[in-house]
């Protein structure tokens, strides 16, 4: 797992980053600055962990994938961008604690999650489901699952969590 905190203007990292043809060509199409910011340096950082020769495409259903062995997450917020990668399906997913997760969760989790976890739930528990459900997501690559019915959480607690048949360790830790 990487965690960076983007320090470097847009013009700076694009002296450092080879870009494909196919991610140049959606490079030039982003308008919005702090997209254009994110796109660039997480491509600084794959190049910088495995080489300029390395490119993130990404499958149909949005899941980002290297041109070499290792599955890849991405996921940014505000001047962050976490990357995890490994040999096997991985997922994480980065958030700033907000009051808006806190109103809104309920809306993802299930009936038995919500008498589990009761109903006032703390802005920092409320971002940690949210991301755990969204990891989980992430990894699977099928982005047709329903965060309610069909990934539990309970075991959060615990650094468990289930989709289906498959279990899931989670792992959480602040950024200062």
């Amino acid at each position: 797992i990487v965690v960076y905190k983007i320090g470097l203007s847009e013009n700076d990292l694009e002296t450092m980053v080879c870009l494909n043809a196919s991610e140049l060509g959606f490079y030039a199409t982003l308008k919005n600055r702090h997209k254009r910011l994110e796109y660039i340096a997480t491509r600084y950082i794959v190049q910088k962990l495995f080489g300029e020769k390395t490119f993130i495409s990404y499958y149909p259903t949005g899941q980002p994938y290297l041109n070499n062995d290792y599955h890849i997450s991405i996921s940014h917020s505000n001047k962050y961008i976490a990357i995890m990668y490994g040999s096997k399906a991985c997922g994480i997913d980065i958030e700033k604690p907000q009051q808006k997760v806190a109103q809104i969760v309920h809306r993802i989790l299930s009936p038995s999650e919500q008498k589990h976890f009761g109903n006032n739930l703390d802005i920092t528990l409320a971002t940690k489901m949210w991301s755990a459900k969204e990891s989980i997501l992430k990894c699977t690559g099928n982005n047709t699952l329903s965060y309610r019915d069909q990934i539990d959480i309970r075991g959060l607690s615990k650094g468990k969590a289930t989709c289906g048949k498959s279990k899931y360790s989670i792992f959480y830790a602040p950024i200062q």
